[in-house]
């Protein structure tokens, strides 16, 4: 046999051992399966990631297919493989992508019955600082962080139903925290209210009393101001009935007046009076179209009730 009979020959045996592999046809088949076992959920939770794995899939049938139409002994089977890679990666990709989608879905679930909550919540709180009287601008603020947060429940809403759960939990969190934000607001508020309640009361506590119009206290004409009311010694019934006591109002250190008050207990307040009286404090009101003034002191359960005449 001549040298290029030889040559020719070797060359066929290369060619034959190369191109004559098997197809991986079974490997194929289990990148496609797992795709295609993924479809139901991945058309719910992942379909731009599952557009793609089977764009994937498309392009291994397309190659697979030509490889088996061409001839025999020059078949590769290199791009295939590549391709069948490409498509146990977008596989892999597509899992993930479901199993991620799947829990925000949950996470959003969850998240919308809490601001839902968080905003009828907030919404009751608001009517009741309303009908409390709050200051309007206080009021409108949280009105309008109310209005923000229900606008981004809605929106959140909306697209949550339309699988966009990325976005929906963004929505969600944007409600929450408008109404984070009013809560916040109306908590300061509530707090400076109760240290000006207390301060107001403060002085009521401690047995101080503002007479905004001149009376007469025994004989002794008391004018506008502040005064201290101090126990004194036990008194005659101004009314012939209960006991009386006097209450010295003093000024600047010096008594200015006294006047004899009623003593009345608790248990039998009810009796002279219609209204509750303060509790350990000070109340003053006008009596029969303001000829008199009531100064109604409370002190550990008994109430002492002085009626001066105004002049």
């Amino acid at each position: 046999m001549g040298t290029i009979a030889k040559a020719l020959m070797t060359l066929s045996v290369v060619v034959l051992a190369v191109g004559c592999g098997s197809p991986p046809t079974a490997r194929a088949d289990a990148a496609k399966g797992r795709v295609a076992a993924l479809a139901a959920e991945a058309e719910i939770h992942a379909p731009a990631a599952y557009a793609e794995a089977q764009r994937v899939v498309a392009q291994l049938n397309a190659e697979m297919a030509e490889q088996a139409g061409g001839f025999a002994p020059f078949r590769s089977y290199d791009t295939t493989n590549e391709l069948i890679a490409a498509v146990e990666a977008a596989a892999e990709k597509l899992a993930t992508t479901i199993e991620a989608e799947k829990r925000l879905s949950g996470d959003n679930d969850r998240l919308a019955v809490e601001t839902q909550r968080a905003i009828a919540e907030l919404r009751g709180s608001l009517d009741e600082m309303v009908s409390a009287r709050r200051p309007s601008d206080q009021a409108s603020s949280w009105q309008s962080d109310l209005d923000a947060a229900e606008a981004s429940f809605k929106e959140g809403e909306r697209l949550r139903a339309s699988g966009q759960h990325a976005e929906a939990q963004a929505a969600f969190t944007r409600a929450s925290e408008a109404v984070s934000r009013a809560r916040t607001s109306m908590a300061a508020h509530e707090a400076e209210m109760i240290v000006a309640r207390e301060a107001a009361a403060a002085p009521a506590a401690r047995g101080e009393v503002t007479l905004l119009r001149s009376v007469l206290a025994d004989g002794t004409r008391l004018s506008t101001g502040s005064y201290r009311l101090e126990l004194r010694d036990q008194g005659p019934s101004s009314d012939g009935i209960r006991p009386g006591r006097w209450i010295e109002f003093v000024r600047n250190g010096k008594v200015a007046g006294r006047a004899l008050a009623v003593v009345v207990p608790d248990a039998e307040i009810g009796q002279v009076a219609a209204v509750p009286g303060p509790r350990n404090g000070i109340r003053i009101a006008e009596l029969q179209g303001g000829e008199y003034i009531r100064v109604w002191l409370h002190r550990q359960g008994v109430n002492y009730l002085i009626h001066l005449p105004v002049r």
